[in-house]
């Protein structure tokens, strides 16, 4: 028995040492954390321009971009045009989609009818191509 007590009270003395060690690492004030934010540097202060930027680029002029839907789409104004028979609209520069409403149209008179409503708004019908949508069946 004489030989089990020194190790019994090394034991003891190894728990408590570790214990101590334990509680002494967990209720230590914890630890300032570094803000997360760094201050910005300051900007230099804006100061106004003499002239003011243009609200338009070049080329994006209201009046240009009217002259353009008028060279390209010169029948813009006009459309879409429905009749009973069909509804015209633009499909691409100076190309017209004819949307038929029936199978049963005939795309010759049609093609007539367009014609000479293009002639009477001032329009050549030779600078437009005609496209016919046939409806789903």
């Amino acid at each position: 028995m004489k030989k089990k007590l020194p190790l019994f009270i090394l034991i003891v003395f190894l728990t408590l040492a570790i214990t101590l060690l334990l509680f002494s690492h967990f209720f230590q004030p914890p630890k300032p954390i570094p803000p997360l934010i760094t201050p910005m540097p300051s900007l230099p202060k804006a100061t106004p321009s003499k002239t003011p930027p243009s609200v338009f680029e070049q080329g994006d002029q209201p009046s240009e971009i009217t002259k353009s839907l008028e060279k390209n789409f010169p029948l813009f104004s006009f459309l879409p045009y429905e009749t009973e028979k069909y509804r015209l609209t633009y499909q691409a520069p100076f190309e017209l989609k004819i949307k038929l409403k029936s199978n049963q149209e005939d795309q010759q008179i049609i093609q007539q009818e367009i014609a000479s409503w293009m002639k009477s708004k001032g329009i050549d019908p030779a600078s437009h191509q005609l496209i016919f949508v046939t409806p789903a069946l």
